[in-house]
């Protein structure tokens, strides 16, 4: 308890925790980029194919999916 009030108060906080930390937000943002990158990468690659063989997005649900 104690060392949860000396960082409400500015304490330092430890190497571990701030480890932790890191991979939670390095995580966090992966897992929402990913998938948007995806979709990107989709929409771009489309413009490029033969009019025959194009999947015609018209929004991100479509190139999603």
């Amino acid at each position: 308890m104690d060392k949860a009030k000396d960082r409400l108060e500015g304490g330092n906080v430890g190497i571990m925790e701030k480890a932790c930390y890191a991979m939670t937000s390095g995580g966090l943002g992966a897992a929402i980029s990913n998938p948007a990158d995806k979709i990107q990468v989709e929409f771009q690659t489309d413009k490029l194919r033969p009019k025959s063989k194009r999947n015609n997005y018209t929004n991100i649900l479509q190139a999603g999916t």
